[in-house]
This record gives structure tokens, sequence and C-alpha cells, in this order.
């Protein structure tokens, strides 16, 4: 009995930690805005003020949500820079995304380049009516990382709607080593038609279960002393006792786990 029960203990502490998944870094940035927000995934967006001090905070006629709603352009200098805070050494993923939405009543989309500590990354084509994102996985060299938009042609002034930076796991993508960086192609779901993205909801519900399930498994053992006590305390009628008591745990146990 009790070593059953530190076994299901064991498996409720993994489940518990695999269900809130230790990242270092989290950062998600609603570029060109002053407020917070949590979107319908559960993920809070800040705004950047902390993360840059220069260019000028736009809003966008979106028909999605923020943070594709603000955006924040740089008329001036040539380059400029999110500061963002990381452990050296640290293997994270980087994406940049993009959405014009002729906030300039222009109906010109721009194209600049894009760089991470200092390294090209890609050149942005925007578009009118449609975002664009790039992806990128480094190793970071110092104690912040920097993404920067830099403008190529004169007239064409940068600018950037969201930043996210997450840490990986250090054995991800073991094949590639800390000076090189792995910059996104594409990614397409063969035969899907909707977006799929990793829910952290899906590892906790199955952790409630288990509880339940646990807690389930601690009436019902309890359940069967008390039958098995109370059964040998009557001299008539101890098994038709017995069988109902048994079935009565039983519904109470389903009860639970419903």
């Amino acid at each position: 009995m009790k070593s059953l029960l530190s076994f299901l203990l064991l498996i409720a502490i993994s489940l518990l930690s695999f269900s809130k998944p230790s990242l270092t870094i989290f950062v998600s940035i609603n570029c060109g805005s002053s407020k917070s927000f949590t979107d319908k995934n559960n993920i809070r967006w800040s705004g950047d003020d902390d993360y840059i001090q220069n260019g000028v905070p736009q809003e966008v006629y979106s028909s999605s949500s923020s943070p594709l709603s603000t955006l924040r352009y740089f008329p001036t200098r040539k380059k400029n820079c999110y500061s963002i805070k990381v452990p050296k050494g640290e293997k994270v993923l980087a994406r940049a995304s993009f959405y014009y939405g002729n906030y300039d009543n222009k109906l010109s989309p721009p194209v600049f380049d894009l760089q991470f500590d200092g390294n090209y990354w890609a050149t942005v084509n925007t578009t009118n009516y449609y975002y664009v994102d790039y992806e990128a996985i480094y190793v970071t060299k110092g104690n912040f990382t920097s993404i920067c938009v830099a403008q190529t042609k004169p007239t064409q002034f940068p600018f950037i709607s969201s930043l996210e930076i997450r840490s990986l796991d250090p054995t991800m993508y073991s094949h590639f080593d800390t000076n090189h960086a792995l910059i996104l192609q594409w990614r397409y779901a063969f035969g899907g038609n909707e977006t799929i993205r990793y829910s952290i909801l899906l590892p906790l519900i199955f952790f409630i279960f288990f509880l339940k399930a646990l807690y389930s498994f601690l009436v019902v053992t309890l359940a069967k002393k008390l039958c098995f006590f109370s059964s040998n305390s009557l001299v008539a009628g101890a098994h038709t006792f017995l069988f109902t008591c048994y079935f009565e745990s039983l519904i109470y146990i389903i009860l639970i786990i419903i």
C-alpha cells in the first residue's frame, strides 16, 4: 500500500513538472504599445517601452486582435534595436512579426533588413494586407540579445509589430554549434486545415484528472477498510452488506472523476 502510494505521488510530481515547463526567457512584446494584455492562448504581452527608446508608436487598422493592431516605426537612424536581457549562453528562439496595414496611408509597404546580435537575419518584405514573420534559433553571446531593423532604402522606414523571445531546451537542435544559427524557411502542417499550436493547458488537464484519480484511489482504499471492518462485525448478511458498500463507493468515485 505504501509503496503504491509513493509511486502514484512520484507520477503526480512528474506530471506537475511537465505541466509547467521551466523557461528562463519567455518574452512577448507588443511593439508600439505601452499597455499589457493577455491573449486567447493565455500569453501575456507587454508594451515595448522598457525595451527601446527610439521610434514612433502607431496604431494600425486590423481585423485581428493585438498585437498586430500596433507597430513602432523608425523615421530616424539607419538602425534601431530592441534589447532583451538573457542569460549568457542561452539557446533561444526569436520571432519577429510585421504587419504594415497601410498605417501611413501611402500603400507602399517598406523593405528593410532584420538582424539579431549584429548578424544579418533576413530581408523583410512587407505587404499591404498580410503580416509576415521571421524566426531564428541561436545561442546568446552575452547578457543581452538585440533584435534590430535596419533601413536599406532612403524613403522606406523600417517598423515592427511584435517580438517574441523563448528559451529552448539546451538539448534541442544539438546538431548545430554556438557559432551558427537556424533560420526558419517555412513550416507547414500537410493535410491540416488549421493552425496547430502547443497548449500548456493540455498537460495541466491530465494532471488534474490524475489528482482526481489519486483521490478516488484513496477513497476506495478507505472504503474497503471500513466495509471490511463493518462486515466482520455482522453475523448475518455480511456479504450483502459488503457488496452494497463497494457499490456505493464505486458510484461515488465515478461522480468524482466526472
